[in-house]
């Protein structure tokens, strides 16, 4: 998706007290070692979120058909555990973009 980030970057110039985060979702399971930010490419913060756990598994257990609840679909999407393990570890990470 680095590519998006080209044209978000240019706008965000224009705003000089704007800060860029980028929160990496997926990047764990499908990205590849040319996705993870580069050394000094980014200002990794990492934020305390166990207050908002018990809200994010609820946020998650209302998603049932991604939890593998529909198995008849070969093709169909579950959320791997290893992100939820993630969604739900206590901390997240973002990235802030210098400008």
């Amino acid at each position: 998706h680095r590519a998006a980030w080209a044209p978000l970057l240019g706008a965000a110039r224009a705003f000089p007290r704007l800060r860029v985060l980028a929160y990496t979702v997926w990047l764990a399971e499908r990205g590849g070692s040319a996705d993870q930010p580069r050394p000094g490419e980014t200002r990794p913060l990492t934020l305390d979120v166990r207050s908002g756990l018990a809200a994010k598994r609820r946020a998650i257990l209302a998603h049932r058909t991604q939890l593998g609840l529909i198995t008849d679909d070969p093709h169909g999407f579950t959320l791997p555990a290893s992100l939820i393990g993630r969604a739900l570890g206590g901390t997240e990470t973002y990235h802030e973009l210098p400008l």
